[in-house]
């Protein structure tokens, strides 16, 4: 049982990390009502002034009847191998496998992508520029998407994760390539 209570006078907002139990199911006690499952990401809940919940963790195989499963898993990474600097992204080779394998794939699956319904045609690396220090930096790109006739731009950044860096899950959730 999970119990959760605001005995402020103002509504709370609230992250719980509650990543060991993850695929457990909160059903609030009271009305019966089942919540979205817990994940790796902290459980995100809003109480009302003086409000409580009562959760009773129900295991995975009582999943509540609107619930659905993610459809992909994670994908095999192509792998760009930059020298040196991070603006070789905007060269030849790593160039040319961004915009013509590894971003078209990428973009159908963002949720901020408004080129969803048409097939992508060609993708293009604008132009980048670099920021951030040494150690963390950022390459801010622009990209320019043609799909269903219509050329479309977006902003970009890329950025560095190692695969050894524990931590949140949503970095790796984002990911879009391997870099060597």
């Amino acid at each position: 049982i999970l119990c959760v209570a605001n005995v402020s006078r103002s509504a709370q907002a609230v992250e719980l990390d509650l990543s060991a139990y993850v695929g457990m199911v909160p059903v609030e006690m009271l009305g019966g009502n089942a919540f979205p499952p817990i994940g790796q990401l902290n459980f995100l809940l809003t109480l009302a002034p003086y409000g409580f919940y009562w959760f009773a963790l129900a295991t995975e195989n009582q999943m509540p009847s609107w619930h659905v499963e993610p459809a992909q898993s994670l994908p095999d990474f192509t792998t760009l191998v930059l020298k040196k600097r991070m603006e070789e992204l905007l060269e030849a080779p790593s160039r040319n496998t961004l915009e013509q394998s590894i971003l078209p794939s990428w973009l159908q699956n963002r949720r901020w992508f408004a080129g969803k319904d048409a097939a992508i045609e060609k993708v293009n690396l604008a132009y980048g520029v670099r920021f951030g220090d040494a150690q963390h930096p950022v390459l801010l790109s622009e990209i320019e998407v043609t799909s269903g006739g219509q050329t479309n731009r977006y902003q970009l950044p890329f950025g560095f994760i190692a695969e050894d860096h524990v931590g949140p899950p949503l970095p790796q959730q984002l990911a879009l390539s391997r870099v060597r």
